[in-house]
């Protein structure tokens, strides 16, 4: 696993969740829909890039009001995850999934 912001970046621990990319899934499929990963104390989500959204196929209890929240924070901060996976796939050498 991989934290999308650098532990320097404030951003890394914003709401007390960290945004996680998990490279090996690509490494699998590289045609796999390009997504992070938001854990913290109180859950977890998965979150697909292109658009920004919550996958509601796996369940979460991240409350509501704050899922939203962590949605608007990975919109804003879009263009930097999308670079930061794409520098940490190639530099593993993984095909990166369009975005």
């Amino acid at each position: 696993m991989i934290s999308v912001f650098v532990k320097k970046d404030q951003r890394r621990n914003y709401q007390g969740y960290d945004f996680i990319l998990r490279p090996s899934e690509f490494a699998k499929d590289p045609t796999k829909e390009m997504h992070i990963h938001v854990l913290g104390e109180k859950g977890s989500m998965k979150v697909r890039l292109n658009p920004v959204e919550r996958d509601t196929d796996q369940p979460t209890s991240i409350p509501p009001s704050l899922e939203r929240k962590l949605l608007k924070f990975i919109e804003k901060h879009i263009t930097d995850i999308k670079q930061r996976i794409r520098e940490q796939l190639e530099q593993r050498q993984i095909i990166v999934p369009p975005f």
